[in-house]
């Protein structure tokens, strides 16, 4: 009977805490998690409602999914702050602008190469 609104909270404290949070990438990762955890239950929730074991079923098979996304992301965090020396996002913002402007300048590049190719109407 409350299950559903505590599912529904769980569900908007992970959205909230990705809109909120932007600079720490740990806890981004914890807001992730969050929202996998309460879609999980929701499904096994209704899944238990239903009589119906293939919602069970996929909800853990969800479940393995987020635990290996868990440990890559965590792996990966390890890896940035032993390489940085924090788990800020500012680097990654300024690694962003980097592949922006590479983009627009290869966009520039293919246009122009475009114009110059001429390919023949006959065969």
């Amino acid at each position: 009977r409350f299950i559903l609104p505590a599912i529904i909270f769980l569900f908007f404290i992970g959205i909230g805490g990705i809109i909120l949070n932007r600079r720490n990438l740990l806890l981004m990762l914890i807001s992730v998690e969050l929202i996998l955890l309460a879609v999980n239950i929701q499904l096994s929730l209704f899944a238990l409602i239903l009589d119906d074991l293939i919602g069970v079923i996929i909800a853990l098979l969800v479940l393995t999914v987020a635990a290996a996304e868990s440990a890559i992301g965590l792996a990966l965090l390890v890896v940035h702050y032993r390489i940085r020396g924090s788990i800020s996002t500012d680097l990654l913002r300024l690694l962003k602008n980097l592949v922006f402007k590479t983009t627009v300048l290869l966009r520039k590049w293919l246009s122009g190469l475009k114009r110059r190719i001429v390919i023949p109407l006959g065969f």
